[in-house]
């Protein structure tokens, strides 16, 4: 169920007079990847987002929760669908099990791997025009009733980003993605994104990049009008990655002049995205149901990781092979000199060209992982720095049918969710854990199947990861290798605004509700 009833002329919150019911042309959705109240909402505050401002005033506004994990191609999906992962089959931009140990890379999704219609499908089905542009998990283009460009993960070679086909011939130089961030060292088409210059520049190609995309919307509406158009700005999403330091006054960067000279760029990006906005407003008309919502929110990067396949050891589930092997040796040595991945990023990510650096990654990633399958109970599953999950590894000939296998499977997830619950930060006492979930209690649907069989969602201080080299479970370090300082978050931004939507506060609301909503 939507927000509003579907089929109903009622406003969200509540049934309008028969003398204000109208009837809406059209519907736009544009997409803040990222957004967040807690930056826009002193900016909307002080007047310098008229446009927002207006639907705060106007409208009806709430925080969208996002899936879990908080991450664009599983949330997009899920607003796009109406359906949760469990459904759609999407849990992030590659699949999560264990093949990242095995074979060191994952397969990435694409819109292929969505199990069921999308929005703009079902809106085409029904004889409904419609405009996608920008929507991650779009690509390759498929055939609606109107027009598509694809988003995020569309490869830069592509011929396949546009339907129809013809339509690339009118985009000219207009780019889909910058090259921000394209390897975990955090740097941008060769350029390291640590130093205030570097971050400014990032900012400056970051507003090129809003504009053109912008120009192109307001383009393609005024000359392929549609019933139904969406689009999304990335933008927002790399600029609090990179500047999130800046921008939020809990952290302690915010009060330097450094981060005052950056946050003074990055309010302007916003302050003109606030305007284009308005523009896209403009085009859509008096008549059109105006939505503004986001996939995730942000926060703070968190700078305490915790190892999860050391502690699967240290409670004796991760067995690994001796040392006699390569990856045993290498392991062995660093382990025993004291050598952990913070250290070995932190000195070479400063010594050593980014080019030679991904080639000694991956020997480090080749030798790090010693894994017995065969001896091992479990193994822990990547998903998101936020969310991560447990996959017991159970044999290919289980039939968890079988009623005594069922519960033998289910005391040993049970025990295991138990010790994570349990487990605390030895330096605090504090939980590390937020909570801890049965897939089952997070997913629902034919494809659930495919996630870990637990999910941890991790405390915002800390972050999980895999690797084995390291010389504690729990470290307050940060890990040098990436100029991240924002990280996704649960809670993001719904607005609307415009024929028949009466002011009203929205409070919480699900992405799922997006779908039937529209």
């Amino acid at each position: 169920m939507g927000i509003g009833r579907a089929g109903a002329r009622v406003a969200l919150g509540g049934a309008l007079p028969d003398d204000q019911l109208g009837h809406p042309d059209k519907v736009l959705v544009v997409g803040i990847d990222g957004g967040t109240f807690t930056i826009l909402e002193p900016l909307i505050e002080s007047g310098r987002l008229p446009t927002l401002g207006s639907m705060v005033r106007e409208g009806a506004r709430g925080v969208l929760k996002s899936t879990i994990p908080p991450q664009s191609a599983p949330a997009w999906t899920s607003l796009a669908t109406g359906k949760n992962p469990g459904k759609h089959g999407v849990f992030q931009f590659s699949r999560i099990d264990r093949s990242v140990y095995q074979s060191g890379f994952r397969r990435v999704v694409n819109a292929n791997s969505i199990v069921g219609s999308t929005l703009w499908e079902l809106l085409s089905d029904a004889g409904k025009s419609v405009g996608v542009m920008n929507v991650p998990m779009t690509y390759p283009a498929r055939a609606v009733n109107g027009y598509m460009i694809t988003g995020m993960l569309t490869p830069r070679d592509s011929t396949s980003f546009t339907y129809p086909p013809d339509l690339a011939d009118e985009l000219h130089d207009y780019h889909i993605d910058l090259a921000v961030g394209n390897d975990v060292y955090g740097r941008m088409a060769g350029r390291d994104l640590g130093t205030t210059q570097a971050r400014k520049k990032l900012v400056d190609e970051l507003k090129v990049s809003l504009h053109a995309r912008a120009d192109t919307a307001v383009r393609l509406m005024r000359e392929r009008p549609s019933d139904f158009f969406m689009i999304v700005f990335t933008e927002t999403d790399r600029l609090q990655h990179y500047l999130w330091d800046c921008l939020d006054p809990k952290t302690d960067f915010y009060r330097s002049r450094e981060a005052g000279f950056l946050r003074e760029e990055a309010e302007r990006l916003l302050v003109e995205l606030d305007a284009e906005i308005g523009r896209l407003f403009r085009q859509a008309g008096d008549g059109a149901v105006k939505m503004v919502v986001s996939d995730h929110g942000f926060r703070s990067y968190p700078d305490k990781t915790v190892y999860m396949n050391l502690w699967l050891a240290e409670q004796g589930l991760l067995k690994m092979h001796a040392a006699g092997s390569a990856g045993g040796k290498l392991r062995y040595w660093l382990k025993k000199l004291r050598i952990s991945r913070e250290t070995i990023f932190f000195v070479a990510n400063r010594l050593i060209p980014s080019a030679l650096m991904r080639n000694i990654a991956a020997g480090i990633h080749g030798g790090q992982y010693p894994i017995d399958w065969e001896k091992s109970t479990a193994v822990y599953v990547p998903i998101l720095n936020c969310v991560g999950g447990i996959e017991l590894l159970l044999g290919e000939d289980v039939d968890l049918g079988d009623p005594a296998t069922r519960r033998e499977y289910e005391a040993c997830r049970e025990d295991i969710m138990q010790r994570l619950v349990a487990l605390r930060d030895p330096a605090t006492g504090e939980p590390i854990a937020a909570s801890v979930f049965r897939r089952e209690e997070v997913y629902a649907g034919p494809r659930s199947g495919d996630a870990p069989d637990i999910i941890i969602a991790f405390d915002p201080d800390y972050r999980g990861e895999r690797s084995l080299l390291a010389s504690s479970v729990v470290s307050h370090t940060r890990i040098q290798d990436s100029h991240w300082t924002g990280a996704h978050a649960m809670e993001g931004i719904l607005m609307l605004s415009g024929c028949n939507v009466m002011r009203t506060n929205l409070e919480t609301r699900d992405i799922c509700d997006i779908a039937p909503t529209v």
